[in-house]
């Protein structure tokens, strides 16, 4: 099945580039292209797209903003910032108002913009080497300041293994149900137990119901 993605940038260029890249991937489907975050939000209620790719500087309603909407609205769909900002403070607010992955402008293309997607569909968090190169040269641990951003909050892959563990799957089984493999859902499942701080299934169902996960 073609992941569906959703393309908003205030320039028409930039969406007209970002279109093309993603052409060339049959795994991909653009199912809609918004100028604005209000129009983004309209299409995001229609389309359901799996990953939304997201201008944050954008005329009357910012990209962090919209972020926060469409993480409403569509719990589990995946973001991608697009930027040219280079603030290591700004990055981290960006990611603590939900978006999943962080992509430069200025560094972006085809290459790195498949790389992220598919990063942030497995669902891990994307930051551009850009700014890893920034941040090494600036003497600034930028993963540090996108740790306390986002805290203990559990990403949106870890929210669904979450839910499967609930409900009696196993890593197998899990693995099954989301196209990924045990070894993979048996990280997730270390980093949920983590967060959770819980030591048992047992624990892990009455955090779960607690943060409103579960009834």
């Amino acid at each position: 099945m073609k992941k569906s993605i959703l393309i908003v940038d205030d320039q028409l260029l930039i969406r007209q580039a970002l279109v093309a890249m993603l052409s060339k991937h049959d795994e991909f489907k653009v199912v809609g292209e918004a100028s604005s975050g209000e129009q983004a939000i309209e299409i995001a209620k229609t389309q359901q797209p799996a990953l939304v790719l997201l201008d944050i500087h954008m005329p009357i309603m910012d990209g962090e903003t919209t972020a926060k909407e469409i993480c409403k609205i569509l719990p589990n769909s995946y973001i991608l910032a697009l930027s040219g900002v280079k603030d290591k403070s700004r990055i981290g607010q960006l990611f603590h108002s939900g978006i999943d992955g962080f992509l430069s402008k200025d560094s972006i293309n085809a290459e790195k913009l498949i790389v992220a997607i598919n990063t942030i569909l497995a669902g891990d968090i994307y930051l551009d080497e850009h700014i890893f190169a920034s941040n090494i040269k600036d003497g600034v641990n930028i993963n540090s300041i996108i740790a306390d951003s986002i805290g203990n909050q559990l990403t949106k892959r870890e929210k669904e293994i979450l839910i499967l563990l609930t409900q009696g799957l196993n890593n197998i089984q899990i693995g099954a149900k989301l196209f990924i493999s045990d070894k993979t859902v048996a990280k997730h499942r270390e980093n949920i137990m983590r967060k959770s701080h819980s030591n048992n299934i047992a624990q892990l169902i009455n955090y779960a119901k607690d943060a409103g996960f579960i009834n």
